[in-house]
């Protein structure tokens, strides 16, 4: 599987398309009050698409590496007995069935590596096609160590150890700020909901006034305007709050 791209099922399309028809019913109204209005938000779907791709894409990332994590933690303290790095990988397995169904990723990938390892492929290179694949920085990382280490012929199960409390340490550091930012992220969505909800008090309390905002050229420029700043409002929310570490 390649991490970095993302096939939709014939379910989620649909759930996209209904999501992204609402959102353009919505504010097509409140902005035009008009069908036209409507047709033309519809087609700015092809950027939410790819924004919502771009946001599954970073989620299924995070959750290969949250896995990978406690598969580190198995491999550590596998390492710390003695044991192998091939046999830690594939006694991690066994140890993972408490915390993960065969469905999750981290699973489905160690059954692929112990497929592989049956094969006599090298370790090192298993886990370098799998951090190519997963284009995560910490397992590229560890894969990479594992590689140098294994053809420079050092103190394998020691440079192991080293950068798998490295990794440990900076997944914590990044779970510790995204807990921080999530208040954050929260206040963000309320933000966005802040204008729509503002031209619909507007619309029934005072409707007579808003009239102007709805007919002639003018006053749909004014809208226009309007929702395209709201558009790039939601955008910059969007970018502000993606903190990596």
């Amino acid at each position: 599987m390649n991490y970095s791209k993302y096939k939709r099922t014939k379910l989620e399309w649909i759930k996209l398309i209904g999501i992204w028809s609402a959102i353009s019913t919505i504010l097509g109204i409140l902005f035009y009050k008009s069908v036209i209005g409507i047709l033309i938000i519809l087609p700015f779907g092809i950027i939410f698409e790819k924004i919502n791709k771009k946001n599954l894409i970073e989620k299924r990332k995070n959750e290969l590496s949250a896995e990978f994590v406690e598969f580190l933690q198995v491999i550590l303290s596998s390492l710390k007995a003695g044991t192998s790095l091939e046999r830690a990988i594939l006694s991690a397995r066994e140890r993972l069935y408490s915390l993960y169904d065969n469905t999750s990723l981290i699973m489905c990938e160690l059954v692929s590596m112990e497929s592989s390892l049956k094969m006599n492929i090298p370790i090192e290179d298993i886990l370098y096609d799998f951090g190519k694949r997963s284009d995560v920085d910490d397992i590229n990382q560890f894969a990479e160590v594992c590689k140098v280490s294994k053809r420079a012929g050092g103190n394998l199960i020691q440079v192991m150890e080293h950068t798998i409390r490295c990794i440990i340490d900076k997944n914590e550091m990044e779970r510790e700020i995204q807990a921080f930012i999530s208040g954050k992220k929260l206040e963000s969505k309320f933000m966005t909901a802040i204008l729509p909800a503002i031209l619909l008090y507007m619309n029934i309390s005072m409707s007579d006034m808003m009239k102007s905002l709805y007919q002639g050229l003018a006053g749909k420029l004014i809208m226009s305007g309007v929702l395209v700043g709201y558009g790039f409002c939601c955008l910059w929310f969007d970018k502000i709050t993606d903190i990596k570490v």
